[in-house]
């Protein structure tokens, strides 16, 4: 029962913020995007993979639901689920944006057994501060962003694609009407 009620906490953090974006409307004109992304755990040497959305909400500030799982091959195997809050930062460059972000994680670590004297809960909330650089527009925008684990004590390094399919545009040939010339 614990299982399932983890995982519905992490479908809940990670829906909330798009059903949130989906009800204020279309007057926003920035597109949301998905995608998918790698995560290295610096100080244990762990590998993960993470998918994300990016949700338009105000100006300059996004919604980023996210859930990140880290394997067993490595050191610390867990489930990371929550969502950020995301700056960009207003710089003249149009290639790149940077961005600063600040979230909050349910962690539930899974090969806890492992590792009984050094750790009190398996299940813990994980505040996270960071930043990073994302691509500014087109349908594949790549992104590199570093974080900070206040209560681990830990950085993580993430790069990943996001997807915009509302940009992407495929090039045709316009083809003139032969009536109207």
């Amino acid at each position: 029962m614990t299982m399932f009620r983890s995982t519905l906490f992490a479908l809940l953090l990670f829906t909330l913020p798009i059903h949130l974006a989906a009800q204020r409307g279309k007057s926003n004109t920035n597109p949301v995007g998905f995608g998918f992304g790698a995560v290295y755990n610096l100080p244990v040497k762990s590998f993960g993979a993470e998918i994300r959305a990016k949700i338009p909400l105000y100006n300059r500030f996004y919604a980023v639901p996210e859930i990140s799982y880290f394997f067993p091959f490595s050191p610390i195997s867990e489930i990371y689920a929550g969502a950020a809050l995301h700056y960009e930062l207003p710089v003249p460059s149009t290639r790149f944006t940077p961005y600063l972000a600040a979230g909050a994680y349910y962690n539930n670590w899974l090969n806890i057994a492992e590792y009984r004297n050094s750790i009190k809960d398996k299940s813990n909330l994980a505040p996270e501060l960071g930043g990073g650089i994302v691509l500014s527009h087109g349908c594949i925008r790549p992104y590199l962003e570093g974080r900070y684990d206040v209560r681990w004590k830990e950085g993580t390094i993430r790069f990943g694609l996001l997807f915009y399919p509302g940009d992407c545009r495929m090039r045709t040939k316009k083809v003139k009407c032969p009536a109207y010339g």
